[in-house]
């Protein structure tokens, strides 16, 4: 699993170091990053991607409120833990970063055991969000390999049909043809539904395989009756194979 990565982003140097070593700390192996205003906090959050940032809101160049807000609309950044950090003790600055995105508020001057355990609770809470990130990243690695292995064993059912019965091979391709185009006038179908369509069309006949050789190339039907009492069974079986 990924590291966390820290990011500081505040213009007193004393909480900048307070701050760095208290995380170093707690988490000697995760790399921290700092930034003594908004524009270079900015670009580090570009470059490096860090998973939890610790922001004061008074700051040269974009203040913290204006950082949380770019963060937020960027596309990529939607997994960062992002926690304010002010000497402004009003409930409104609280209420205000709350609402536009931050994870959690700290005030000046903090106590080392607060900040530790808010801190602590963000590195799980990103710690979860990786790891589900990982389960649904296999997830779909799963559900790719198995829809890419249903259609090879649809294609190898298709050509097993055509060497039973080379000569249908063109008028399934016709018919498979139709029916794409078909379902493409209808319109509302997804491109792997039409592949569906396909297949499906492709094996419309697949009922036959199981027909005595000498029935193999006879028609199903001949005026609305079947040829023969065993061709009953080709729509039944097509349908369970399809």
């Amino acid at each position: 699993m990924e590291t966390i990565s820290f990011l500081i982003a505040d213009d007193e140097q004393f909480v900048t170091v307070a701050l760095s070593t208290l995380i170093k700390k707690a988490f000697p192996e995760c790399p921290i990053n700092i930034a003594d205003n908004g524009n270079d906090a900015w670009n580090l959050i570009q470059n490096l991607h860090p998973k939890i940032i610790i922001s004061d809101i008074g700051m040269p160049g974009l203040n913290g409120f204006q950082l949380l807000e770019k963060v937020r609309n960027h596309s990529t950044l939607n997994d960062v833990y992002f926690i304010i950090l002010t000497a402004n003790v009003e409930k409104g600055d609280k209420v205000k970063a709350l609402e536009r995105g931050a994870d959690d508020y700290i005030t000046k001057p903090f106590s080392s055991e607060e900040l530790l355990a808010r801190i602590r609770s963000a590195s799980r809470y990103v710690q979860l969000q990786m790891k589900l990130f990982e389960e649904n990243k296999l997830l779909n690695e799963l559900a790719k390999a198995l829809e890419q292995d249903f259609k090879d064993m649809a294609m190898l059912a298709v050509k097993f049909l055509q060497a039973r019965l080379p000569s249908s091979t063109d008028m399934l391709k016709r018919v498979a043809q139709a029916s794409v185009w078909i379902a493409k006038q209808i319109g509302g179908f997804e491109r792997e539904q039409l592949q569906d369509i396909e297949i499906a069309a492709y094996l419309s006949q697949s009922g036959k395989v199981f027909l005595p050789d000498e029935l193999i190339k006879s028609p199903v039907m001949i005026n609305g009756r079947p040829t023969n009492k065993l061709m009953f069974n080709v729509p039944v079986s097509a349908r369970e194979i399809v």
